[in-house]
């Protein structure tokens, strides 16, 4: 097993330790693999492309649930669901399922992150608008 192959390998390990981190995290975590496949895209673009596939369901499960994907479940209509919620989302995911390499599959996972902490950002904005109005000071 070459050292890159060894590198993958932990960075896989890593990622099943996921279920411990909050949102942010997560999304960071899934940057970060982003940025490990754009370092492999040059010397083992297959490579690449294997360490995207896995993380195109990654982000589609942190988008559908908001939490870490804790085991490789089928997504049974994931696709369509956001199709409905969120066609932006569903166009990019179809873009990334379809593209013809991972460079290109590389593009579109990284938008789909940025997608994914807009949605994060504006539900902790709902959520925070909702406890103010909620809030009553004391007395």
């Amino acid at each position: 097993m070459s050292e890159s192959e060894k590198d993958t390998m932990m960075l896989i390990d890593k990622m099943a330790g996921e279920h411990m981190l909050d949102p942010v995290g997560r999304l960071g975590k899934l940057s970060r693999i982003c940025d490990e496949a754009g370092r492999l895209i040059e010397s083992q673009p297959d490579e690449a492309a294997l360490l995207l596939d896995g993380l195109l369901y990654r982000i589609v499960h942190e988008w559908e649930h908001g939490k870490p994907l804790e085991a490789a479940v089928p997504p049974g209509g994931m696709v369509a669901r956001i199709e409905r919620e969120a066609p932006l989302v569903s166009w990019r995911l179809r873009l990334a399922l379809r593209a013809p390499d991972a460079q290109a599959r590389l593009a579109h996972c990284r938008a789909l992150i940025e997608l994914v902490d807009e949605r994060r950002d504006q539900q902790v904005g709902r959520n925070n608008a909702e406890s103010n109005r909620r809030w009553r000071p004391p007395g």
